[in-house]
């Protein structure tokens, strides 16, 4: 079954395609170092997991992403190998990417979301 094609118009979710390195520091900590591989425009959807209360259940994906394919960035050996996806502060871990309908166009990014992209050691703000 073919997966349909995004129009121009469906692609308006900036995604950041990045490595991340965790360092150990002095203090016995971990500090994260973030490099930015690729930038780009993209189409998100949402395919659906299980979700207990608030807590996902499952281990897969979550969102389906398209993004046009650029030689070097968007192939399957490039993205599936410790390549993060950050899209508005939400990062995601890349679990499968295929070439869109064979026609090498089109990349199509499975990906599982980690959450909120913050700081583990800064406590939240809860609002009463």
């Amino acid at each position: 079954m073919a997966v349909s094609v995004p129009t121009a118009g469906e692609l308006k979710n900036r995604l950041q395609f990045f490595t991340r390195v965790d360092a150990p520091t002095d203090d016995g900590d971990a500090e994260q170092t973030d490099t930015l591989l690729w930038q780009c425009w993209g189409k998100c959807e949402p395919i659906g997991s299980a979700y207990w209360g608030n807590v996902q259940t499952e281990e897969k994906a979550t969102h389906r992403f398209w993004v046009r394919q650029v030689e070097g960035y968007t192939d399957p050996f490039t993205l599936a190998h410790g390549v993060l996806l950050m899209m508005r502060s939400h990062s995601f871990r890349i679990t499968r990417v295929t070439d869109l309908n064979g026609d090498r166009k089109w990349t199509l990014i499975e990906a599982m979301e980690l959450g909120l992209d913050a700081p583990e050691n800064v406590a939240p703000t809860y609002y009463v």
